[in-house]
Order: structure tokens, then sequence, then C-alpha cells
């Protein structure tokens, strides 16, 4: 893929491996960027006739007149009720088209929001998100130079405390490496 990222290439599978596009849908699926999406709405103010700011002056007292939705964004990703029992298992060929049903295909895309509040970045971040792989990963195969060191965790905010990139030949001279 990183040869020819092409939008062909990037979701271009068979029936033994997966799409690079699946690769990625299904690494944000188990570590999605943003676990939880929340967004507040100010309700409509009240309007009395004798006193028309009153109901202005009383939607801007402590957000009592705000109301907050969120959206378990993370939940929905994991959920065994729409993936099934290995919902939390790294399956990429889920998304083949024999097997997604309507339920996952609307739910692959929630790690970038849904309706009005899409992620302006849904269209492209993705194919993005697999070139930047390919690039790394191509320059840590074979006879590289570099290897990657696997960290605690994985995902999130804080998941990647630990993982580094080694220089090899600098490594084993002065034991240094990147953190990322």
């Amino acid at each position: 893929f990183y040869e020819s990222p092409t939008l062909d290439q990037f979701s271009h599978f068979d029936d033994t491996y997966p799409s690079v596009e699946w690769l990625v849908y299904e690494a944000m699926r188990l570590n999605p960027p943003t676990k939880r999406i929340s967004r507040a709405y100010l309700m409509k103010p009240m309007r009395i006739p004798i006193l028309p700011s009153l109901g202005s002056f009383l939607t801007s007292l402590s957000g009592r007149f705000v109301h907050r939705e969120c959206a378990d964004i993370e939940s929905v990703l994991q959920a065994s009720s729409i993936w099934g029992s290995e919902a939390r298992t790294f399956q990429p060929l889920r998304f083949h088209p024999s097997r997604i049903t309507k339920e996952q295909e609307i739910a692959k895309g929630l790690p970038f929001g849904y309706g009005r509040h899409k992620c302006v970045a849904a269209g492209w971040a993705p194919m993005a998100a697999g070139i930047i792989t390919a690039a790394i990963l191509s320059h840590l195969q074979g006879d590289s130079e570099f290897r990657l060191v696997d960290g605690e965790a994985i995902g999130g905010r804080e998941g990647w405390q630990g993982w580094s990139v080694v220089n090899n030949i600098q490594a084993t001279r002065d034991h240094t490496s990147v953190q990322i």
C-alpha cells in the first residue's frame, strides 16, 4: 500500500487478507481516539410577557438551562451485542462484505462522530492513517536499522507510554531510543 497509496489500493481485499481500510477501522474500533462524545444544548429561554428579558436572564444562570447528552462511543464499538462474542479481539476480516451487518457498518464510523457534528476529516483520515502507518512500517521491516519496542498499553491519550523506536546500531552502543 505504501508504494501505491490509491483509494483502490486502500480498499482492496481478497478472501485471505484484509484491506488496509479494514485494518484502520478495526484498530480505531478497539482503540477509539475519542471514547465519549458529548454535546450541550441551550434550552429555549422562557418568555414572560411582563418581563421579556427575564427568560434570557434565567438561561444564563449557572447552566441550569443547558441540556447535555453524551454518547459512549467506546461501548458501542466494543459491544458484543453488535460485534459478537469476540468483540474485543482484533479481527479486521469482520468488515468483509459477506460478514458485516448493517448495524456494524453504521457503527464502524463512530470514531468520527455522527450526523451534523461528524468530523470534517472522516472522509480522508482513515486513508491518511493507513499511509502514515505503512510509511512507518516500511522503515521497520527486514534489515532496517530501526525497530519498534512495544509499551505497556496502546491507544488513548495516555496509552502510548513506553513505546519507542529504537536505532539498533546506536542502541547497542549507548542504549538510546526515541519515545513515541
